[in-house]
């Protein structure tokens, strides 16, 4: 094989790509659902507005993303990590210049469980507040 050569293009075939479901949940929120079918691991992807644009102290939409993982009203920081590793979940915090993104990744079963209160009853530290 000879790597210097490029390979010839060729045409896709079978190639689809699934549709997306939009609703909208009783709190006005909408959902949008890609059904890959019966997968024993999910992925939950939660968008708001929260991102670079939003923010009025440079790497404050970062910095607040990532602290929805140090502590709830409910779980400390130790707590909530024991949760995820004990559901087998995988909790991933980014944020871009117009959203915040919250993705979990979990065993189906425990997808619900698993984010339980995270970013509903996030708590900052006072000691990481700005003054």
């Amino acid at each position: 094989m000879d790597r210097t050569i490029q390979p010839e293009i060729q045409a896709l075939k079978n190639f689809h790509i699934l549709s997306p479901v939009r609703t909208t949940l009783p709190n006005g929120v909408p959902l949008t659902v890609v059904n890959a079918g019966e997968q024993e691991v999910v992925r939950m992807d939660i968008l708001f507005a929260g991102g670079r644009w939003q923010q009025s102290q440079k790497l404050q939409a970062l910095f607040t993303n990532r602290m929805l993982r140090e502590g709830t009203q409910k779980y400390t920081a130790a707590t909530i990590a024991e949760k995820l590793d004990y559901y087998g979940s995988w909790l991933e915090l980014s944020s871009s210049s117009e959203y915040a993104y919250i993705t979990v990744y979990s065993y189906r079963k425990y997808s619900v469980i698993s984010t339980d209160g995270i970013i509903i009853r996030a708590t900052v530290p006072f000691s990481c507040r700005v003054r």
